[in-house]
């Protein structure tokens, strides 16, 4: 899929980063877990999600989110840990979906994820 590389989820009728997927635009841009997403290009996403169910709301905001490799989206972030609203734009991309990760570690000790 194409877009900025991250997974939703919705808690309190906010959408909020779950995770980004590793070396994807979303953690290349600093998105963390626990970020509120409270706009996407200025539009409030809690007028937009409003009323809808949870399953309804993410797919609101993800159809909002994704859109064209190569093409921009302005997010405003608010980050609880550290109780700050910014803005940040992101170049969406693919998004390869790795369900695998490795890595060797000492000791010739083999980690996989």
């Amino acid at each position: 899929f194409e877009g900025i590389g991250a997974y939703l989820r919705v808690e309190n009728g906010q959408i909020i980063i779950d995770r980004p997927i590793r070396n994807s635009p979303a953690e290349q841009a600093g998105l963390q877990p626990g970020d509120i997403i409270v706009a996407v290009d200025d539009q409030p996403l809690a007028e937009l999600i409003a009323g809808l169910d949870d399953k309804d709301a993410s797919a609101r905001a993800v159809s909002l989110i994704r859109g064209p490799a190569g093409t921009v989206v302005r997010l405003t972030i608010r980050r609880p840990a550290d109780d700050r609203v910014f803005t940040v734009t992101i170049t969406r991309a693919a998004i390869p979906l790795i369900t695998v990760h490795h890595a060797l570690l000492p000791d010739e000790i083999a980690y996989i994820q």
